[in-house]
């Protein structure tokens, strides 16, 4: 998975249906590792694929577990920095991906709203956002 921030704070997300779920989620970009692919590699590729940005800097930040009883997937956690748009998305052909960017105070308006609910990408954007000193800059809007 990966946070991608432009040089202005603001966030990358994207936005398409899960089967699982049987829902439209709002996430970040996020793919698997291929056979033999390094970790960063495969982040870099996947942030390209789904979104057509590139980092300027991508760095590993944590690693998460969803459900240690019964999955073994661990999801790699990168946080790309002055992220640009580079190219158009090359996405799968069964895939559907909306693209949004959006400030910093928005993204935690809508995880509060629920309308960003996926538990990985809730953590990963606070977590990444405390490293980067966001939150303070990203409270919640006043109903």
């Amino acid at each position: 998975m990966i946070v991608p921030t432009t040089e202005d704070r603001e966030v990358v997300l994207v936005k398409q249906y899960k089967h699982g779920v049987g829902e439209v989620i709002v996430e970040y970009p996020a793919g698997y590792v291929e056979s033999g692919e390094d970790i960063a590699r495969a982040a870099a590729r996947e942030l390209r694929e789904e979104t057509g940005y590139a980092a300027g800097r991508l760095s590993f930040f944590t690693k998460l577990v969803s459900n240690p009883t019964k999955q073994k997937g661990v999801v790699h956690i990168f946080l790309a920095e002055d992220v640009k748009k580079v190219q158009a998305q090359k996405l799968d052909q069964t895939e559907d991906i909306e693209v949004l960017k959006l400030p910093v105070s928005k993204v935690i308006d809508m995880i509060h709203g629920g309308e960003i609910w996926n538990s990985g990408t809730v953590a990963a954007t606070f977590l990444t956002f405390r490293k980067l000193g966001l939150l303070s800059s990203a409270s919640p809007s006043a109903s």
